[in-house]
């Protein structure tokens, strides 16, 4: 499998939204990586 998932979301915190995304897919085959666009970042 070579398929990539692009996942977007408007505030990145902790990144475990990507994190739980890119494990759901990878385990039922559905994306071999996860490529994550965000619009904001909370400093930290």
């Amino acid at each position: 499998m070579s398929s990539t998932a692009i996942g977007v979301d408007d505030v990145f915190t902790t990144g475990s939204q990507f994190h739980n995304v890119g494990k759901f897919l990878r385990e039922t085959g559905k994306a071999k990586e996860l490529r994550g666009l965000v619009l904001a970042r909370v400093p930290g």
